[in-house]
């Protein structure tokens, strides 16, 4: 459980440069594979983040081969370490997002929900 202490700090955690950050990857990737959807989502789009939450990603793309998921792994990698933080990505090709299995799924149900736009 959160303290106020805690509480203050989480609240500053979900900020502005978790946007800036997500932009970053969402413009680092987009000029290299197609994304339709990036959604900053999880603790850190709900404000209730601790100082070493991770900053999920959720990346909407077209069709993509094992090679465009390791780019995609480096380049985001690279702007965490930037950033000092852990961004972890989930990486979900339209046709699934759509119409497959993940369009019904809880964790596709909060994501559009709670996460933020990006």
């Amino acid at each position: 459980m959160l303290n106020t202490v805690d509480n203050k700090i989480a609240e500053s955690v979900s900020s502005d440069k978790d946007i800036a950050i997500a932009q970053k990857v969402k413009q680092s990737i987009a000029g290299k594979i197609p994304l339709y959807e990036v959604r900053l989502y999880g603790s850190r789009a709900r404000g209730d983040a601790s100082t070493d939450s991770d900053l999920d990603l959720y990346l909407e793309t077209g069709p993509i081969s094992r090679e465009q998921r390791r780019l995609i792994s480096d380049l985001v990698w690279g702007i965490g370490f930037e950033n000092d933080v852990v961004i972890s990505p989930l990486v979900i090709p339209q046709s699934e997002a759509r119409n497959g299995a993940f369009s019904v799924s809880m964790l596709c149900q909060t994501i559009k929900n709670e996460g933020i736009s990006i």
